[in-house]
Formats: C-alpha cells, structure tokens, sequence
C-alpha cells in the first residue's frame, strides 16, 4: 500500500473516532503530505473539528479545509420548527 494510501486511511480512521465529527459527508484526499478535506457538514463546530483532528495525525504537513456549513432544506428547517 502506498504511503499515500496509508495517510489517507489513518486521517479517515482519526475522522471517525472523533466524536465532534460527523463525517458522512467528508472526503479526504492527500498529496505530499497534504491533507484536503471537502464536503458539507452541519455547523462550524463541526468542520473546525475535522481541521484539528486531520492536523494532528502523524504525516500530515498541512490541512486544506475546504469542508462547507450544510444548509438546511426548507422540508428539514419545517420539521426543525415542530
């Protein structure tokens, strides 16, 4: 397996064990080091989080956090407001 492929699987396994983080909807993708995450999350919380937790994973040089703030849909902000 690649060194590549090994940096990208332990950012995603540090992903899911954190619990501030919601990670059905990040990817991960890392070049040289480099770790960038995209996707949609629910709240700031929540992609500062994955930021920390991608930094902190030995190997990672850098992170491009390049995860958004989801916005609800008009269906789920109605059943919100029940």
């Amino acid at each position: 397996m690649s060194q590549i492929q090994d940096l990208r699987r332990a950012v995603l396994a540090a992903l899911v064990a954190d619990p501030q983080v919601s990670t059905g909807h990040i990817r991960v993708t890392t070049e040289a080091g480099v770790v960038t995450l995209a996707g949609f999350v629910a709240n700031c919380a929540q992609r500062d989080a994955a930021c920390r937790t991608a930094g902190r994973v030995r190997g990672v040089k850098d992170v491009i956090n390049s995860v958004l703030i989801a916005v609800p849909s008009r269906g789920e902000e109605a059943q919100a407001l029940r």
